[in-house]
């Protein structure tokens, strides 16, 4: 079935709850100049499913496109840059927790939590990470936001 507002075209980052989803695509229906009327219609029929329909009702009504995807108007990356940047702030860290490690962003917020045990046995027995893995990998997740050009 073809999205009934084809030429609206939203980029999922895929970070999102129900309720960012249904903005997003609000957003970009008001942008294009769909009438309020059909944007309440869109938002009482997303809001009324179950969570698992949310992409597929979304799909109904306007075209999804994955992260990376350009937008046919304006800048590809205006959206996308609005919508992560802000939601995680630079600097991300490492915290040691009982039982692994979790990653912080600068407000604190818990994005990543590893579990683990002390040694490889344990571990093994437990299917989860050596503390030494979880380290490693929470380290590298910390360091995400430099790699991709958004830390501060």
């Amino acid at each position: 079935m073809a999205a009934k507002y084809p030429e609206v075209l939203v980029r999922l980052d895929g970070a999102g709850d129900d309720f960012r989803i249904i903005g997003q695509v609000t957003k970009a229906m008001r942008r294009a100049g769909i009438a309020e009327q059909e944007i309440e219609t869109f938002c009482d029929e997303a809001i009324s499913g179950h969570d698992h329909d949310l992409l597929r009702i979304c799909g109904r009504w306007i075209r999804l496109a994955p992260l990376g995807v350009a937008c046919a108007r304006g800048d590809p990356n205006e959206d996308t840059a609005a919508m992560t940047s802000r939601r995680f702030p630079a600097p991300w860290r490492a915290d040691k927790m009982p039982g692994g490690y979790v990653v912080r962003d600068a407000n604190g917020q818990a994005l990543v939590y590893l579990y683990s045990r002390e040694s490889e046995a344990e571990a093994m027995q437990a299917k989860v990470l050596t503390a030494d893995e979880a380290r490693r990998i929470a380290i590298n997740v910390a360091k995400l936001p430099g790699l991709l050009g958004r830390g501060n």
